[in-house]
C-alpha cells in the first residue's frame, strides 16, 4: 500500500509548490494568462479507493497556495483549478485537456497515482506544460519527458526496500504476493519480488486483482494452501480495510 500519511504528503507538496510557485511567480518572461494571478491545474483522486490520499493532497495544496499568495516576496497570486480523476485513467485524461484547452492552465500537479499520471504525461509535453506528480510511483515514469517531475521515490526504491526489511530483518524466508493490477501495483510487485528472490527468498504466490474487485475468497484460499510467512498486499488503504 501507500506508505504515506496526510501529513506527510502535504509537508511534501508545499516544499515543492512553495519552490515551484514563487519561481513562476517571479519570472517576467512566464506567460500565465494573467498578470494577476497564475493559474494551477491540480488532477487528484479526490473520490474512489485514492480518495483519502487525495483530498490529503488537496488540503496541503491550500496550505501552500495560502503561503505563496500571502509572502512578500511573490509579485503574482496563485490560483488552483481542481480537477478530480477518482483514480481513473480516462477521466484523468479528460481533466488534463480540459485544463489546457478549456482553463488555459500553463502548469499542472497530477496525477498522484502511477495509472493516472501515465496518460496525462504525453498530453502535457505536447502542450508545453510542466506537470508535477505528487505521488506517482512507478518506475517506467523515471526521464520519461523533459517537463515531467515527481515527488516520491520510485517503485523500484518502495519494493525493494520492504523485501528487504522482510527478509533481512524479520527473517522471513516464503512470501506470497497480491497486488491490484494497475501499473502502482504491477511495479511494486515487481521490484518486491526481485530484491525478495536476490536475498535468498521465495515466491510461493503471484497474483494479481482487477482495480474495483471485492471478491478475494478464492485467491485467500490458494495462498493458505502455499503457507507463505508473509503477504506482500501493495494497494490502498480503504481496499486493504475492506479485505
Amino acid at each position: 500500500m501507500w506508505r504515506k500519511t496526510g501529513t506527510g504528503l502535504a509537508v511534501t507538496l508545499l516544499v515543492a509548490f512553495l519552490a515551484v510557485g514563487v519561481w513562476i511567480g517571479n519570472r517576467a518572461d512566464v506567460d500565465t494568462g494573467s498578470h494577476d494571478t497564475l493559474r494551477i491545474g491540480a488532477i487528484l483522486p479526490l473520490t474512489g479507493d485514492a480518495g483519502v490520499y487525495g483530498k490529503a493532497l488537496q488540503r496541503g495544496m491550500d496550505l501552500a497556495c495560502s503561503e505563496v499568495n500571502e509572502s512578500s516576496k511573490t509579485k503574482r497570486k496563485i490560483s488552483l483549478l481542481y480537477e478530480d480523476d477518482a483514480g481513473n485513467a480516462g477521466t484523468a485524461v479528460s481533466a488534463a485537456r480540459k485544463l489546457i484547452d478549456a482553463d488555459g492552465v500553463r502548469y499542472m500537479i497530477g496525477g498522484a497515482m502511477s495509472s493516472t499520471a501515465a496518460p496525462i504525461i504525453p498530453i502535457t509535453e505536447r502542450a508545453g506544460i510542466l506537470l508535477i506528480s505528487p505521488t506517482a510511483t512507478s518506475a517506467s515514469l523515471t526521464n520519461n519527458t523533459r517537463l515531467f517531475f515527481r515527488l516520491w521515490p520510485s517503485d523500484d526504491y518502495d519494493g525493494g526496500f520492504m523485501a528487504a526489511v522482510a527478509s533481512e530483518q524479520l527473517g522471513i524466508k516464503t512470501a506470497a504476493i497480491f497486488y491490484i493490477n494497475t501499473a502502482y501495483g504491477k511495479g511494486i510487485a515487481e521490484a518486491f519480488r526481485d530484491k525478495f528472490k536476490e536475498l535468498g527468498g521465495e515466491i510461493v504466490y503471484d497474483e494479481g486483482y482487477a482495480q474495483g474487485a471485492t471478491d478475494f475468497r478464492t485467491s485467500i484460499e490458494k495462498m493458505r494452501q502455499r503457507h507463505p510467512e508473509a503477504v506482500y498486499l501493495p494497494d490502498m488503504p480503504k481496499k486493504l480495510a475492506f479485505s
